[in-house]
């Protein structure tokens, strides 16, 4: 997590905690009904509103998301509060300035960049740069990852830190119901902790959620229970409704998440042939997978899965919901982290995994 502001002091944080700042829509007053609007006499209130507000589904979908990017910013600012204030801490712990413990938690700990790692990243985009100088990409390009990997590696270290103060967010995040649907799930269904992921195979950033999906049931366990929905992008992703419909067909043979794995493992290799034969490679019955694929038996359910998301205001990939909170793209492992710790505590269940 990036440092955001300037230095902070334990009675700020106590004062942030104090006037319980939320999310939801402003307090109406209980002395008496609060009128919004009069028409040829006729007084319209807050209350009526509201309840209109809540009965148009796209008014309702609008206020949810200027509700969440306002809790986003407000969260966001919190948590750059917290991560400064406990940087300042360690560092006059160990009798150091904030930027030389930086410099030894964070640049020293970043790997560098390698030759190959440049070259498959400009190998991946050398087509839409094919008129610029190969060496100046390919020096943005090992730019570009370093950033990537000090954010992340300052993340870490602002997480570890977290977790040896204790440290908490009470600020309340707005949420919606989410019918996790019947189809794929890791998990008990009495699991403190529900993620509903909507997603595209051919998505990449949806393959990077996928992984860190992957890392937050390994480190929690029967604590979460994640939910896999279909969303394919079929204006950008030509692909990516058949390959929705293999995983499917594959599930039918109980093994959807062989064949979720394999997909986002060949995202550039999704033709009908090759999810063909990747079924012949996960011991899938082919015959039976060829049938289900070709005749196109799964695209209804396909459907009803990019139904729901449409419904909850999904309009990109990944669309991520854990325990009704709305979060959009692919989420680091540390604010997944930070997000399932606040969500246990909410819940009344154990701490969080040990990493």
């Amino acid at each position: 997590m990036m440092m955001r502001g300037s230095s902070v002091h334990a009675g700020v944080l106590t004062m942030v905690a104090l006037l319980g700042l939320g999310c939801g829509p402003a307090k109406v007053p209980q002395n008496g009904p609060q009128t919004v609007a009069t028409v040829a006499g006729k007084a319209i209130s807050r209350a009526e509103l509201d309840a209109r507000v809540q009965a148009d589904h796209q008014a309702s979908l609008q206020m949810f998301d200027v509700e969440n990017q306002r809790h986003e910013v407000l969260e966001g600012v919190l948590e750059g509060m917290i991560d400064q204030s406990l940087f300042e801490a360690e560092a006059q712990r160990r009798g150091l300035t904030v930027e030389k413990l930086m410099a030894a938690e964070v640049d020293a700990k970043v790997a560098p960049v390698t030759e190959a790692e440049k070259r498959a990243q400009y190998e991946r985009i050398k087509a839409q740069v094919k008129d610029q100088p190969e060496a100046e990409i390919l020096k943005q390009i090992e730019a570009g990852m370093r950033e990537d990997r000090q954010a992340q590696r300052r993340a870490a270290f602002a997480y570890e830190l977290w977790k040896k103060a204790g440290a908490t967010i009470a600020l309340d995040a707005p949420r919606v119901a989410v019918d996790p649907g019947t189809g794929p799930a890791q998990g008990p269904s009495a699991a403190p902790v529900t993620i509903v992921e909507f997603s595209d195979f051919q998505c990449p950033y949806c393959s990077r959620a996928a992984a860190t999906l992957r890392q937050v049931r390994q480190q929690y366990g029967d604590r979460v229970r994640l939910v896999f929905r279909h969303f394919p992008l079929r204006q950008i992703h030509q692909y990516a409704q058949k390959a929705a419909e293999a995983a499917s067909c594959a599930a039918k043979q109980g093994r959807f998440w062989e064949m979720h794995d394999r997909l986002f493992e060949k995202q550039t290799q999704l033709e009908p042939a090759d999810l063909k034969r990747y079924a012949g490679e996960l011991g899938l019955n082919a015959a039976g997978f060829a049938q289900c694929l070709d005749s196109g038996q799964e695209a209804s359910s396909v459907q009803r899965d990019v139904a729901a998301g449409e419904e909850l205001g999904v309009r990109g990939t990944p669309g991520i919901f854990v325990n009704g909170r709305a979060f959009r793209g692919a989420l680091p492992i540390e604010r997944l982290d930070r997000v399932m710790d606040s969500e246990l505590a909410r819940t009344g269940s154990a701490a969080a995994a040990t990493r």
